[in-house]
């Protein structure tokens, strides 16, 4: 998004300014944000994140609301697991005006707390049709981690802004869930 996210009118004028098509990302992390950036025509397309205030109803209700305002949209995602990928790949599946590339990073995991990993066919996941999300939890998995948290990082969240590099300095190789696969 090339402006700060509250600032939704130099968004517009962005918008009207140049031929690059404009992403709304920041400033749709709210529905109300979200339906300020249609309602002052500031964005060709709106990036959805059920991270922050949409949650997934609600990126489904605001994917309908840039529809009828011709707009469309797109997923955005952060390591997440499984789980909110195919949570993800459902809302997709739902609305006609997800037209473009969404962003899925779950295949950059080195492990999930799902049975059947999610597999990339291409550039692709393709969505299954069993019950419900069409996944299954394992439980022994969401235990390890559990514990892993528990012992290592619960209460140890240093709120201190550092790079990367400097978290991850003196960590050795662990098997868990944040950690990008090197692949």
């Amino acid at each position: 998004q090339p402006t700060v996210m509250h600032n939704i009118d130099a968004l517009a004028q962005v918008r009207r300014a140049v031929d690059t098509p404009i992403l709304s990302h920041e400033s749709s992390w709210t529905i109300y944000g979200a339906l300020e950036v249609i309602k002052k025509g500031a964005a060709d397309a709106i990036q959805l994140d059920p991270r922050f205030d949409l949650s997934f109803k609600s990126s489904r209700y605001l994917a309908a609301m840039a529809e009828a305002a011709g707009i469309s949209v797109v997923m955005h995602s952060y390591g997440d697991t499984g789980i909110a990928t195919a949570a993800s790949m459902q809302v997709i599946a739902s609305a006609p005006n997800f037209i473009h590339a969404n962003q899925i990073t779950n295949h950059y995991l080195k492990d999930d707390i799902i049975k059947e990993r999610l597999r990339l066919k291409g550039r692709f996941i393709e969505l299954n049709e069993k019950e419900g999300l069409g996944i299954e939890l394992d439980e022994e998995r969401v235990r390890k981690y559990n514990q892993l948290y528990e012992e290592k990082y619960k209460g140890k969240i240093d709120l201190e802004p550092k790079s990367s590099k400097e978290f991850l300095k003196g960590e050795e190789e662990e098997d868990w869930i944040p950690r990008a696969s090197s692949n």
